[in-house]
């Protein structure tokens, strides 16, 4: 019991009223450190449960992409290519939140361990051909410059024949 509630002053009243006012003044504040507190919980568990999630969702695009490699290669890259941008996508957001909130000292602050949600995980980096299917014949292999180069010469032997 705090020292608030046994202590008294003198026998007049209006001592009496001041302890009492005093007491209820403490009451409001330690109602709202509770809330504070509370609060502060809330805000935990959200941005732990929403680290989990962007880990599900992370999760769920790299198995989409496994999965894509029954179809043919010009399919398959193609969304080989979109499933792991947002496998990497969603990567980002959750190392953006985790440096926003600067998580790793927030969450171990009240004494849980929240390590499984730090641990690296084995995202395949975007544009490995290794990542979706060991064809030889992948598109995503070749490069944007070589696409560019033979745009160019197309359209510079036009330009020259005119």
């Amino acid at each position: 019991m705090s020292w608030i509630w046994t202590a008294m002053g003198g026998p007049d009243a209006e001592t009496e009223t001041l302890h009492e006012s005093v007491r209820i003044e403490w009451a409001k504040a330690c109602a709202c450190k509770f809330r504070w507190e509370e609060e502060v919980q809330c805000l935990r568990e959200e941005m732990r449960r929403m680290l989990r999630s962007l880990d599900k969702a992370q999760s769920d695009w790299r198995d989409h992409s496994k999965s894509c490699e029954s179809l043919t290669v010009q399919d398959n890259s193609g969304r080989c290519a979109y499933t792991l941008w947002q496998a990497s996508f969603l990567s980002t957001i959750k190392s953006s939140f985790e440096w926003i909130w600067g998580i790793k000292d927030t969450l171990t602050e009240d004494f849980v361990d929240y390590s499984a949600l730090f641990t690296p995980d084995d995202v395949p980096e975007f544009g490995n051909e290794d990542s979706c299917n060991d064809d030889d014949d992948d598109i995503s292999s070749h490069s944007d410059d070589d696409d560019n180069s033979s745009h160019s010469d197309t359209s510079d032997s036009e330009n020259s024949s005119t």
